[in-house]
């Protein structure tokens, strides 16, 4: 069962994740996408492996940008990435 809900979303989802190149722990985001709507992605980035991005484009140049940002805890590290934003 678990191979064949593996290759259901392998076949039909794009990943995308991104995460802090200095930590890996404690950090990191990511989307999942269905591959019919993956076909109009045109550009995505990160931040800091706090913030990734996808940029759409559909038919009669309709933009769309989903955003997904992970907010740490901590009262000195929240202050510290906001000054960074």
């Amino acid at each position: 069962m678990a191979k064949h809900s593996f290759n259901f979303y392998r076949n039909n989802y794009v990943t995308y994740f991104a995460n802090e190149e200095t930590n890996y722990r404690g950090n990191g985001v990511g989307l999942i996408i269905k591959k019919n709507y993956a076909w109009h992605i045109v550009n995505y980035n990160s931040f800091k492996g706090r913030i990734i991005y996808v940029d759409f484009i559909f038919s009669g140049n309709k933009k769309m940008r989903i955003i997904n940002y992970y907010g740490k805890s901590g009262r000195v590290t929240l202050d510290n990435f906001n000054q960074e934003v």
